[in-house]
């Protein structure tokens, strides 16, 4: 596989470079369409246009989780159920579960909404980055960046600390504050425990995670080979029945699809 430029990163292609090249140069350079989409990444995306759509106040219908995936089957029914014993009811009443949680959360929250889904571009070092902020708000303390995770997974204090994907967004935000140096909280909505984190940076932390992340940039710029990388992951990608080095290659490409 040869590299092509690549205008703007992210934080998700950052994290697919280092997952699996391989999957990185399907997705970004080649472009090739998905196989299908995981059930966990629809409920996931499901999850946050409800929780969206409740700040922004929009209607009961665009609000309900069932609604919504009904929908999502029939108008692209390429999903996905990845585990065997995994029944997508019992995914479905966990995300409206979620979506709870959510609720109660954004209830408790102590700010004014600044923007609901707002994407964020600027550069790191001279390298074109763009992030993509589910919830900012705004309170007497400054601005906070707040993410939500439905993941099974709740990441401990010092797991946040040390994360990078909400400082990068600080990162790009910040340029275009009402004061330069506004105070700026990160915080991450774990939906499954209703855990909520909270983390802040330094000014010289930020400048460091902007250097690493365009060094990391361009690295993959200068990438002349992108080698397979098999694993656990790869029954989630959505090239698995494509890529040579996957357990699923040249599988039946209707395995495990809900359809309409």
């Amino acid at each position: 596989m040869c590299a092509m430029s690549v205008e703007v990163f992210s934080w998700s292609r950052l994290e697919t470079y280092k997952r699996c090249p391989a999957r990185y140069a399907f997705a970004y350079l080649e472009q090739r369409p998905p196989e299908a989409e995981t059930l966990e990444s629809v409920l996931g995306k499901l999850v946050h246009e409800v929780l969206a759509g409740a700040i922004n106040e929009e209607g009961e219908s665009e609000n309900n989780i069932f609604w919504k995936f009904g929908n999502r089957r029939f108008l692209a029914p390429m999903i996905r159920v990845v585990k065997p014993d995994m029944d997508w009811r019992v995914e479905l009443e966990a995300a409206d579960s979620m979506i709870a949680i959510g609720l109660a959360q954004i209830g408790r929250v102590q700010a004014e909404t600044v923007a609901v889904e707002q994407e964020v571009r600027g550069d790191c070092d001279g390298i074109p980055f763009v992030g993509h902020i589910d919830w900012l708000t705004q309170n007497e303390d400054g601005f906070q960046i707040r993410d939500w995770k439905t993941s099974r997974k709740t990441s401990q204090q010092r797991t946040v600390d040390a994360d990078g994907q909400l400082a990068l967004y600080e990162v790009l935000l910040r340029p275009g504050l009402p004061i330069l140096l506004e105070s700026v909280s990160l915080h991450w909505h774990f939906l499954r425990s209703d855990t909520v984190r909270e983390s802040t940076r330094t000014s010289g932390e930020l400048r460091l995670l902007e250097e690493e992340l365009a060094y990391r940039a361009r690295e993959i710029t200068a990438a002349r080979e992108f080698p397979y990388n098999p694993g656990p992951l790869c029954g989630w990608c959505e090239y698995r029945g494509q890529c040579p080095a996957s357990p699923f290659h040249g599988e039946d490409p209707e395995t495990r699809l809900l359809t309409p």
